[in-house]
């Protein structure tokens, strides 16, 4: 019995298919060992808890660490939320992050407004057009939000900005559940799923979560800030410490967040609560011993801390976490339908655990770099991870691009900013310093070792690590970083208009 074609061509044909057929099988099973996630410390670093997908329950994970040690008592979450509100997304993820808090089930609207709400508030309720009046155009958004970051930034006269007042009026309440929250220790708020889960995401990814209030906080932040520099003009120095100080715990409490994008706002705040204290040292509004009481409290509080533990844990877990759902999604799905685009990846054998190795590695380079002591050696250290990580990814195939792109992030610029922080307390700190001298020998110094050895760290440029530079100007002076760009730009300071340049110090001026 004869089984194969008498044709030639045709058993040509037929074997082709056959051979082809057995490609397609080897190819699969090859695409399916690949995307079997092996856990690991090398790989997915954390081992437990686990999704019932197989994967690590990365969102489990960050909420266990970060919620380590809170209680309902040392939290500073809840009053902060009902300062600034919790009323964004949908319901379950509003619902589960208030049942985790132990707050009310009723709307938390939030109470602290912009200048540019008070103003609308303020127009609604003396107009009878409430509704028109209310509606700002865009470009009275632009201009009161100019006004806040100048309300914020030095002292201000309550007598020629009326509607300034009537801002920080407005935000009263919300500034005492601030001062109520910041005698707490500790900042935790859920990272919760849309569907309103702690843990066992499924389909979604960490990284698309939202993140309650992050830009409100600077909101009310700032207002605390306004106000200080208010009560600093109508010669309430207790009232401006008290304020810049609850200021600065309120940034150190959400630098308890766990990731870089909730960190960024807060080290902003921390800014320009120094930048505050620098115009007002600079001035001729504090006596020596609300300088002192500023100075020992500022030194007390610390430096603004880094954002490594962000880094190392929390952003490492976002990236791994999107590298497994890639890896699973032939189960859990990425797009619901399938597109063409996800269909084609089935195909396509992808080495995950490649994947996840590498960035680790990234990542393990990118905390060690931060923990490098001097700003120059962390950024050497940035610019040799780069080299390497570049040079990983050229090794990878066009799909495995793809996939490690989203692990991908240089955070050198987070170290610039995060070293402006350090340089800007300094330069508060040698400001206090410099104003006492002035009030004890009604001038300034000639130079920062005139004010003696004890706090000359104090007086340390952290770009650097030299003093920083100070000369005479006048009967004031002239005080600066070098900045980021590590040159000494004669005192230029950055613009807070037009163009962005990189060629500028952090400076302080006195003029007398």
């Amino acid at each position: 019995m004869r089984l194969l074609p008498k044709r030639r061509w045709i058993r040509v044909v037929l074997s082709l298919v056959i051979l082809a057929l057995l490609i397609v099988i080897v190819d699969q099973v090859w695409v399916w060992k690949w995307r079997q996630i092996e856990v690991g410390r090398d790989t997915t670093r954390i081992l437990a808890p686990m999704e019932p997908s197989g994967c690590p329950d990365y969102l489990a994970a960050i909420n266990a660490e970060c919620s380590a040690g809170v209680t309902p008592e040392n939290n500073a979450a809840p009053l902060l939320l009902q300062a600034v509100g919790l009323e964004g997304g949908q319901e379950p993820w509003r619902a589960a992050i208030k049942t985790k808090l132990g707050l009310p089930s009723a709307p938390l609207p939030g109470r602290v407004f912009t200048l540019g709400q008070s103003v609308s508030m303020a127009l609604a309720s003396t107009t009878t057009t409430a509704k028109a009046a209310a509606k700002l155009s865009d470009a009275d958004e632009d201009r009161y939000y100019e006004e806040e970051a100048l309300a914020r930034r030095a002292s201000w006269s309550a007598v020629d900005h009326a509607q300034w007042v009537q801002w920080v009026h407005a935000n009263e309440p919300a500034l005492e559940l601030l001062y109520a929250a910041t005698e707490r220790s500790r900042y935790y708020v859920p990272i919760a799923s849309r569907a309103g889960t702690l843990a066992g995401l499924g389909r979604e990814t960490v990284l698309g979560l939202l993140i309650p209030s992050t830009g409100t906080y600077r909101v009310l932040g700032g207002s605390c800030l306004a106000r200080a520099n208010m009560r600093l003009d109508a010669g309430d120095q207790v009232g401006f410490c008290a304020d810049v100080l609850v200021t600065m715990k309120l940034t150190r409490l959400l630098a308890q967040s766990p990731t870089v994008i909730e960190y960024l706002p807060a080290r902003a705040l921390d800014e320009e609560a120094m930048t505050a204290v620098q115009a007002a040292a600079s001035s001729r509004k504090l006596d020596a011993p609300a300088c002192k009481m500023l100075r020992e409290a500022i030194a007390a509080q610390g430096a603004f801390p880094s954002p490594v533990r962000q880094i190392d844990t929390q952003e490492r877990y976002l990236c791994l976490d999107c590298i497994c759902k890639l890896a699973r999604y032939d189960e859990i799905g990425i797009s619901d339908p399938p597109s063409p685009e996800t269909n084609s990846w089935r195909t396509r054998p992808v080495n995950f655990n490649r994947c996840l190795r590498l960035t680790n590695q990234l990542f393990d380079e990118e905390t060690a770099a931060f923990r490098m002591p001097t700003f120059p050696e962390r950024r050497k250290a940035f610019a040799d991870s780069v080299v390497r990580s570049d040079a990983r990814y050229e090794s990878l195939g066009r799909v495995e691009k793809i996939v490690i792109s989203v692990s991908l992030p240089s955070f050198s610029r987070t170290d610039n900013m995060y070293t402006a922080n350090l340089s800007q307390r300094n330069l508060a700190l040698t400001a206090l310093a410099l104003r006492e001298q002035e009030i004890r020998t009604a001038k300034f110094p000639e130079s920062l070792e005139d004010l003696g050895p004890a706090d000359r760290a104090d007086r340390v440029d952290p770009f650097v690590e030299q003093p920083f530079i100070y000369h005479r100007s006048g009967d004031g002076y002239v005080l600066y970083s070098v900045g980021p760009n590590l040159k000494d730009d004669g005192g230029v300071p950055k613009a807070k208009e037009g163009p962005a340049r990189k060629d500028y110090d952090l400076v302080v001026k006195a003029e007398r």
